[in-house]
């Protein structure tokens, strides 16, 4: 289903919670609409995800080499999100940097990246089955988000408001 047109009536969640997803949607913005249009007054929107520090960090080279393995299309960063969601309505937004919680998982996919390169190697010598490019760039991704994240080009964000 489209998160930002998904055809639910009107006014029936108490919350709306996207975890490490929101960043699929192509335009965040819509998104946020749909999200208030679905709560109840008092209703709550929580997102978990990724946020680049700077717009123009989503056509830096390393964020576009998670971002494109990955599929994902950009990231937003912290203030516009939280302005689409005062434009759309909602109140006592708050946003919390949470990446500090969440390096940990960064760096096990980091090496996993590492894990992965070799059992993709191991198959192409052994002319087993082959990996397909974009899960060459999935893998590579791994790499990638956790290099930006170090780099501080996003960061992961909590951010919570309430439909007025």
């Amino acid at each position: 289903m489209d998160y930002c047109d998904t055809g639910f009536p009107d006014e029936c969640f108490d919350v709306v919670w996207g975890c490490e997803s929101i960043c699929y949607a192509d335009d965040k913005e819509k998104f946020i609409k749909e999200a208030h249009r679905l709560l109840k007054p008092g209703g709550r929107l929580v997102v978990a995800d990724g946020f680049v520090s700077k717009f123009e960090n989503n056509n830096h080279p390393i964020i576009r080499q998670w971002l494109d393995g990955w599929q994902v299309n950009y990231l937003e960063t912290k203030e516009r999100f939280c302005g689409f969601m005062q434009q759309s309505g909602f109140s006592n937004i708050l946003f919390r940097d949470i990446s500090t919680y969440t390096a940990n998982s960064s760096g096990r996919l980091y090496r996993y990246y590492y894990l992965a390169s070799f059992y993709m190697w191991w198959k192409k010598i052994t002319s087993s089955r082959r990996f397909s490019e974009m899960q060459r760039k999935n893998i590579r991704a791994c790499k990638f988000q956790h290099i930006g994240m170090n780099k501080k080009l996003w960061q992961y964000e909590l951010i919570v408001g309430t439909k007025s």
